[in-house]
């Protein structure tokens, strides 16, 4: 994936009027190492009625690791990595 083209998934999540895409980021563990954490995230994504806000269709969970480093007075990410949830 090159830099220029990165962010071509999103606008299809939005192109339907009728219904907005809506998500769930939970924060499952954390892990400090001085200057370094390391986060895992559970995200669960899924499009509500734009009208009634109420559940339209459930899409997929996914996990997510990002690690963060402090750099001086901010906090940056400098690696991640994401996959679908397993099956249980």
């Amino acid at each position: 994936m090159e830099k220029a083209t990165i962010a071509d998934w999103i606008a299809p999540l939005h192109k339907d009027p009728t219904s907005r895409y809506d998500y769930e980021l939970t924060r499952e563990a954390i892990r400090s190492f001085s200057d370094v954490v390391v986060v895992h995230y559970l995200v669960h994504d899924f499009y509500r009625s734009a009208s009634t806000g109420e559940l339209v269709k459930d899409l997929d969970t996914y996990r997510i690791t990002h690690t963060w480093q402090r750099r001086g007075d901010t906090w940056q990410i400098i690696t991640g990595m994401s996959g679908a949830q397993a099956s249980k």
